[in-house]
This record gives structure tokens, C-alpha cells and sequence, in this order.
């Protein structure tokens, strides 16, 4: 009799360490540090003998949004799906090559959805992820040389691609985590920059390239 209690109590406690609070649907915020980088090219006007770098305009930025999910236990594991949606604050810039203008680049929004899996160990849960991803992107250029509004432009660029990372998540409380996480957003889509300014060479290109995100994340389980 003692065995099939003892028994019995494990199978409770792990179940209750497995379904609660990991179970079920959330939503939440997220915030942290992020880093973007590009690749490319734009030359400007036809007449323009230069070639600038969209390499050198990645830079730090902060990533904050919102994200909702639902977790669901097997077997021991946490096997959950994921969306999420956000912005990065911050731009990066360089001079042209010829210094007669800035070419400019920032994302306006990232989102994903992902699979993830968790192994819960009481009130913490590591987990990793992975999924699709999509990006908004503006690339700018400014003629900064003499007063000419041809010869500036800006131009949005939508990318997709893939995103992978883990994460670890802590119980707050009963129905309140608080998660870490790292993410690597792949895009690696080139668009062709004609049309920027006055530019009109079809060889102009630029890639929105990796996006690497360290996070928080503040979820509430209903």
C-alpha cells in the first residue's frame, strides 16, 4: 500500500509541475537589446561614380512587442506555438562614398510564429524554438551636398525568412512568467533598390541579413 501511495504521490506532483501553469493559452510583452545587419549596395544617380555600403549601416537597437501562445503537456514536455509582433527603436547610418549623402536603414515591425519545446523542472522551463519570420524594412538616402529633393527617397522592403533560439521561462506566480530568450532572425532577401532618389540602375540591391535579439518576456496564462 505505502509503494502505490508513494507511487501515486510522485505521478501527482509531476503532473502538477508538468500542466500548471505551463497548460494553456497566453499573452504577454516583450523588450531587450537587438542587433541588425545589412548588405547591399546603392550607387546613386547613374552620373554618380560611387558605391555605398549598406554593410556598414547595422546597428543596436531595442526590440519591444507583444506575443500570444499556447502551451499544451505531453509526456513530460511542454509543446506550445507562438506569435509574436513588434518594432525596433533605432536606425543605422553611413556617409556615402563620395560624403554627399547618408543612406539610412531601420526595420518598422518583425514578426514570427514559432514552435517551441519545454522541459518543465518545477517553477523554471528551458525551451527552444523555431519558426518563420517577416520584416518590414526602410532604406533612405538623403542628399546632403545642395538642397536637391530629386535626389532623395525612401524605399520599404518586406522580407521573410526563418528565426531559431531558446529561452528559459520562471513562475512568477499562478498565472504570471517571466521569461528570457535569444533569438536569430535568417532573412537574407535581396530587393532591388531602383527608384531610391533618382537612382536608376536595376543593379542597386540590398539584403536585410541577420537579426539577433536578446529578450524579456512578461506573460500572463488564463
Amino acid at each position: 500500500m505505502g509503494t502505490i501511495v508513494a507511487t501515486g504521490a510522485f505521478a501527482e506532483d509531476d503532473m502538477a509541475g508538468t500542466d500548471h501553469p505551463w497548460s494553456g493559452l497566453y499573452a504577454g510583452v516583450h523588450a531587450g537589446l537587438g542587433f541588425a545587419s545589412f548588405d547591399g549596395i546603392f550607387d546613386g544617380a547613374d552620373s554618380v561614380d560611387r558605391q555605398d555600403d549598406l554593410g556598414a549601416t547595422g546597428f543596436m537597437g531595442l526590440p519591444f512587442g507583444g506575443q500570444v501562445g499556447y502551451d499544451f503537456a505531453v509526456n513530460g514536455l511542454v509543446l506550445g506555438v507562438v506569435g509574436d509582433f513588434g518594432t525596433v527603436l533605432g536606425s543605422g547610418d553611413t556617409a556615402s562614398a563620395t560624403n554627399d549623402g547618408v543612406l539610412e536603414t531601420s526595420y518598422n515591425w518583425v514578426a514570427s510564429a514559432r514552435a517551441r519545446v519545454g522541459k518543465p523542472m518545477g517553477d523554471f522551463m528551458p525551451y527552444v524554438t523555431v519558426g518563420i519570420a517577416r520584416a518590414s524594412v526602410t532604406v533612405s538616402h538623403e542628399f546632403i551636398l545642395f538642397d536637391d529633393p530629386s535626389l532623395n527617397g525612401s524605399k520599404n522592403i518586406t522580407d521573410s525568412g526563418t528565426v531559431f533560439g531558446a529561452g528559459i521561462e520562471w513562475v512568477l506566480k499562478d498565472n504570471v512568467t517571466l521569461g528570457a530568450e535569444a533569438l536569430v532572425y535568417d532573412f537574407n532577401v535581396s530587393d532591388d533598390l531602383v527608384d531610391l532618389g533618382n537612382d536608376r540602375d536595376f543593379g542597386d540591391g540590398m539584403t536585410a541579413m541577420d537579426l539577433v535579439q536578446a529578450r524579456v518576456a512578461l506573460n500572463f496564462r488564463f
